[in-house]
């Protein structure tokens, strides 16, 4: 089992105009950014905005780069 198949079920309670991302890809930005030594929100989307190609090939993220 991978790690995000742990949260495939996990209820995601955002309104549907906020979703702009999926939940998944949301988890496993943040826990790659976490791992690569990133703290803060800010940093994490700096991360995912500098990173998305090299995390596009581990998982096919649609939205990004949209700073």
């Amino acid at each position: 089992m991978s790690f995000l198949a742990c949260f495939e079920n996990l209820e995601d309670s955002r309104i549907d105009n906020n979703k702009h991302y999926d939940l998944l890809d949301i988890i496993f930005l943040t826990m790659s950014a976490v791992l690569s030594g990133v703290k803060g929100w800010k940093a994490i989307q700096i991360f995912g905005v500098a990173q998305l190609e090299r995390l596009r090939e581990f998982r096919g993220i649609a939205n990004g780069s949209n700073g």
